[in-house]
């Protein structure tokens, strides 16, 4: 036990040194306290050391308190007392002291193992961290004694003590160890502890601890003396003032020194007790270490949800603290997936934690679902914190479908805006999910290769790839110039250019028409074709109509008289000669002879005299007559003989549209003697009944 005590007492020392005697932030401070007791009339109890129940008379003030008390500490605090005898706490139970005290004064209650359901009351309120208890046990509660030793195995921190009662000698004894905190502020190791004049008997007669549950940590070390055969002898060297904590905060300070027996009240045992009053609790700020731990009371989980895909590892970090949020090392953690596709696999991680208080967990998403997740350990008392629950989403990634597609432009563009190459991507299970197709678009002529991204709501994400082929299947637009109407300029017709307005909604674009000319006198429908680079095409026509509204041109050429043979010509020379050497005219009882001919720009004109049709070029014969009309003679030398009427010999052109044109052939009027012999020849054709040639 020695070696145990001086590890804590180093331990202690060196804690306070790092930590200071800094109040902790936001602890508790006693206010309502209750006085328990099992003797006497409780804290107002005038019957004195060695009689009386009152800590208050027998050893701090001298005098009864009332119903209130100030302590005059560092930190000094006024307290309301009421007293509670253990028979209220056996039939009430914990309920008889919480909510109502924060502060729990046993004192001297040597019969405590007697009273299971106040030792069990006591251990609910520790554990629940409801306030703090002060346990004084000294001379009063010793084997020799009356009221014996007090038992207290069945308390929440088992420890057994061994004093000689009041029976010690009274040598003056000094602590042997002190560990600095503020329980022990103004205490000092290695002197007596001052007191009335006498040697006082606070230590020799004390209670040290002679075993204790692993979770007191001392602060007082010393130790007590007996009188063996009336000769003072060493006793036990123990705690004779420890603490432990719960992990909710429930504070315990044992004092073992002579609280009861005194010599009337004395300034030290008065700054003991006002130390253990003004100790803060939940948290303490007391020392801490390895053989009094502060207590694990808490442990959290994180993240609170996190999305891992199927396969993969998902990790939680369970954080283990004490009652004042400092996490905890050493502390064995179990995880346990509660529900889901990997319940119930469960395991410590990497516990137990490290210095920080933190340990995780890893494990594998198996199939997707939803998996509980919960961490849990169990604290000194044997009690097992749960975190709260986490929740693993083990997704499984959405499916990318793709596939090629081929779109038409958009209506007078040469692109189009939009084509999905989606192909039913999904998710398995069920998560709404997002497209993203890159690029977005437009999309021009062409094959663009494209990515769709599919995510869904957790993020996870996939991908497939595809092309979008926009073809060109909008005709291009075509406008045929009106109707033209044009003059014929030659025998095939007119030449005319019929040019349409054209265009593609993507630029190139050829346009053709047929027929393309020349065009023949009359209407003729014309038919233009516009063609753009995809062989797309549109069709429009308009009508080329050609008129002849020009006359031919017609002439009437005089010649002379044709002859037959080379006689016929000698004898035709011979005569020309003649006449003119007498200045007559060429004209002779045939007539006078001339050559017509015609032409038209667009036809071959018909050439007519009196409505007798004429060849072109044809050289004729024309004798005026006194009838009127034209008439055909005889053909002499293959010449066709005329006879006109009175006036000119009109020779008549008449093209094909309709035009005519005239013109006249100049014949020589006839002479009188003609005309009596024509008189001659009508006279003799009438007696013979015939007709005029």
């Amino acid at each position: 036990m020695m070696t145990r005590f001086r590890q804590a007492l180093m331990l202690g020392l060196v804690a306070l040194i790092v930590a200071g005697l800094v109040p902790a932030a936001g602890a508790a401070t006693s206010s309502n306290v209750a006085y328990v007791f099992d003797f006497g009339t409780g804290a107002n109890d005038l019957g004195g050391p060695g009689i009386g129940s009152s800590i208050f008379v027998n050893a701090l003030t001298g005098v009864a308190p009332g119903v209130t008390y100030t302590s005059s500490g560092p930190s000094p605090v006024t307290i309301t007392i009421t007293n509670v005898p253990v028979s209220a706490i056996d039939l009430g139970g914990v309920a008889v002291l919480t909510p109502e005290f924060n502060t729990v004064i046993l004192y001297q209650i040597c019969d405590i193992g007697s009273h299971p359901a106040t030792i069990a009351a006591i251990n609910a309120y520790l554990t629940a961290g409801a306030g703090k208890v002060m346990i004084f046990d000294a001379d009063r509660c010793a084997t020799g004694t009356p009221a014996g030793p007090a038992n207290y195995n069945a308390f929440l921190f088992p420890f057994t003590t061994k004093g000689p009662g009041p029976f010690g000698p009274k040598l003056g004894l000094p602590y042997t160890a002190v560990v600095p905190s503020t329980l022990t502020t103004g205490l000092n190791a290695g002197s007596p502890p001052p007191e009335p004049p006498g040697d006082g008997d606070a230590i020799e007669d004390s209670n040290p601890f002679v075993t204790f549950d692993g979770h007191w940590c001392g602060t007082l070390t010393a130790r007590n003396e007996f009188l063996v055969n009336g000769v003072p002898t060493p006793g036990n060297v123990g705690f004779v003032e420890a603490y432990a904590r719960t992990p909710a905060g429930g504070l315990v300070v044992y004092e073992g020194e002579d609280f009861w027996f005194t010599y009337g009240h004395e300034p030290h045992l008065k700054l003991v007790f006002d130390l253990m009053l003004e100790q803060q609790f939940k948290p303490d700020g007391l020392p801490q270490g390895p053989d009094c731990p502060i207590p694990a009371s808490g442990i959290s989980l994180a993240p609170p949800t996190q999305t891992v895909t199927v396969g993969s590892p998902a990790t939680v970090t369970a954080k283990v603290v004490d009652i004042s949020g400092t996490g905890r090392p050493g502390i064995a953690v179990t995880f346990k997936v509660m529900s889901g596709p990997d319940a119930p696999l469960s395991g410590p991680g990497t516990s137990p934690t490290d210095a920080s208080g933190n340990a995780s967990f890893t494990f594998t998403c198996s199939a997707f679902g939803t998996d509980v997740v919960q961490a849990s350990f169990v604290d000194t008392l044997g009690n097992t914190h749960f975190s709260n629950t986490v929740t693993v989403i083990c997704n499984a990634p959405p499916v990318a479908l793709c596939k090629n597609v081929t779109v038409s432009t958009d209506p007078g563009t040469c692109s189009a805006v939009s084509a999905s190459v989606n192909n039913g991507s999904f998710d398995p299970d069920g998560d709404p999910i997002t497209l993203v197709q890159t690029p977005a678009g437009p999309y021009a002529l062409g094959t663009t290769p494209v990515t769709l991204t599919v995510t869904d709501s957790h993020g996870a994400s996939s991908q497939c790839r595809a092309t979008v082929t926009v073809v060109d299947k909008e005709p291009p637009k075509i406008t045929c110039p009106a109707a033209i109407t044009r003059e014929c300029t030659g025998p095939t017709g007119t030449d005319v250019s019929v040019v349409p307005s054209a265009s593609d909604n993507c630029g190139a674009v050829t346009a053709s028409c047929s027929p393309s000319g020349p065009f023949p006198v009359g209407s003729t429908t014309v038919t233009c074709t516009a063609t753009d680079t995809a062989h797309n095409t549109s069709r429009c026509s308009t009508n080329v109509t050609v008129v002849d509204t020009t006359p031919p041109v017609v002439t009437c050429e005089r010649v002379g008289k044709p002859r037959g043979k080379d006689k016929e010509r000698d004898d035709d020379r011979e005569r020309r000669k003649y006449r003119e050497a007498k200045h007559e005219d060429d004209d002779d009882d045939d007539g006078a002879f001339f050559r017509v001919s015609a032409s038209d720009v667009c036809s071959t004109p018909k050439l007519t005299i009196g409505g007798i049709t004429l060849a072109n070029g044809e050289t004729i014969g024309i004798k005026q007559s006194h009838k009127p009309g034209v008439r055909l003679g005889e053909t002499k030398h293959g010449v066709r003989q005329f006879k006109v009427g009175p006036g000119q010999a009109v020779i008549t052109a008449t093209d094909a549209a309709g035009n005519a044109a005239t013109a006249v052939c100049p014949v020589p009027p006839k002479d009188r003697d003609d005309d009596k012999d024509k008189d001659r020849d009508d006279e003799n054709g009438k007696r013979k009944g015939g007709h005029d040639d």
